[in-house]
């Protein structure tokens, strides 16, 4: 599955307490997004406290070693990047599920619109046929 997210990782270590810190730094590019020219500003206000207007916020995650465990870095720093990952990916997808709701609105009221536009429309038809007669 391809998305637009960017993600830069970023690892603490720490050896000595058998944990894993990873701090990423998530983009989902909305401004390269087909959507852009419609998305309101609005959108994200309360809604997505960490996420900026356009797309960019931080996640930070932790791998931690059970005590019995031998702590290895690499294994450590794929669970806290996977961790990480599942955070973004989660607040990602609520964000693009507020600006559909968004869009859904807006096309619901342009909808209202042209209907309106057809009721007029006809009520102009018959006008110009009653006043023909």
């Amino acid at each position: 599955m391809k998305t637009k997210i960017k993600t830069e990782p970023k690892f603490i270590v720490k050896p000595e307490d058998k944990v894993v810190v990873c701090k990423m730094k998530v983009d989902m590019q909305l401004i390269d997004s087909e959507c852009w020219p419609y998305i309101g500003a609005a959108w994200y206000g309360n809604k997505a406290l960490k996420v900026n207007q356009f797309g960019e916020f931080t996640v930070k995650a932790i791998a931690r070693c059970n005590s019995e465990d031998t702590f290895d870095e690499v294994i450590g720093k794929r669970i806290a990047e996977s961790r990480a990952k599942v955070k973004a990916f989660k607040i990602a997808k609520n964000v693009w599920g507020c600006i559909a709701k968004d869009l859904s609105n807006k096309a619901k009221i342009a909808e209202k619109m042209a209907k309106n536009c057809t009721i007029v429309e006809e009520v102009e038809v018959r006008h110009i046929t009653e006043l023909s007669k």
